[in-house]
């Protein structure tokens, strides 16, 4: 989440000291930080021909095609096909890839493959919270196979080699302290579209941090302000009224979905002073209620991404 948070810093390859636990000290316990650095891979980019411009700055888009490559990895898939990761996308729920989508993977598949992540845990390494002192390489080792090959009976023209998991992957593998979500709740009434894939993942993601047990005291709150930050809203934008009404409603959508599935038990859009909202103007934020067992969430399914 810390490393989410500074992504700006990040994103920009000037790096950042994340904060990542504390030492077990009881009389004097001290913050740990550890360094997290991203840059591209100027070398690669000239040899292929391409500029940095052409690659732009990692998206949240990428972070979640990684997340989702991973889990294939994981799963034992080193080949997959743009229909497979739309299904992943989809929650388990069979579904073609768009042209539209391919190119949006493909894009990222080469941001993704262009910049490399160094995490140095020298600080945790000697307080006892990891084995390995440095994680780095690209952010996931990929490439696009332009040959026909046979997935499951069908002929395809192109698929994506995985040659390892997300350095990120491995780091937080290693401390284990992978959350994942349950895949059936990325299964909502809405259309792969770049922005409802975001969306989703940012709420998933609000969710999940919300089920930890550091988050119980805490007031599970989501601000509208940071939905439309995590997608790209900017208030120039002239079409910023009409976006913002169209992602509410997709927002009630993915919440409703969860709430007839049994992951959240009900959800309720409060204006600034924590009211209910009389008019759609002064709807600021939303106030989740999760069931009363964070256990039944797990229960509810056995596939996790």
């Amino acid at each position: 989440q810390a490393i989410r948070e500074g992504r700006e810093e990040l994103y920009n390859g000037k790096g950042l000291l994340v904060k990542t636990g504390h030492t077990r000290s009881k009389n004097n316990p001290k913050t740990i930080y550890t360094p997290v650095a991203l840059k591209y891979i100027f070398d690669e980019l000239g040899n292929q021909g391409l500029s940095v411009k052409v690659i732009g700055r990692l998206e949240p888009f990428d972070m979640i095609l990684a997340m989702h490559l991973d889990s294939l990895f994981y799963a034992g898939n080193n080949k997959v096909t743009y229909d497979m990761i739309a299904t992943q996308m989809a929650g388990g729920r069979r579904t073609q890839a768009s042209p539209k989508l391919r190119e949006l993977i493909k894009q990222s598949l080469i941001r993704l493959r262009h910049y490399d992540i160094e995490i140095n845990t020298e600080a945790e390494y000697k307080a006892g919270f990891n084995k390995q002192i440095l994680f780095s390489g690209v952010m996931l080792p990929n490439k696009i196979v332009s040959e026909p090959a046979m997935f499951n009976g069908k002929r395809i023209e192109e698929y994506i080699y995985i040659y390892d998991q997300s350095v990120m992957s491995k780091y937080a593998d290693s401390k284990d302290q992978v959350s994942r979500p349950l895949i059936v709740m990325f299964d909502v009434p809405l259309s792969l579209t770049k922005d409802n894939i975001e969306l989703t993942y940012y709420l998933l993601d609000r969710i999940v941090d919300m089920q930890s047990p550091a988050s119980r005291k805490n007031k599970y709150i989501i601000r509208y302000d940071t939905i439309f930050d995590s997608i790209g809203i900017e208030d120039k934008d002239n079409a910023i009224p009409v976006k913002k009404m169209r992602i509410r409603e997709n927002v009630r959508k993915i919440l409703k979905e969860w709430e007839r599935k049994g992951f959240i038990r009900n959800f309720e859009e409060l204006d600034e002073n924590n009211k209910p909202a009389k008019k759609h103007v002064h709807i600021v934020k939303i106030k989740i209620t999760l069931p009363p067992k964070q256990e039944e969430i797990k229960a509810l399914s056995e596939k996790s991404v």
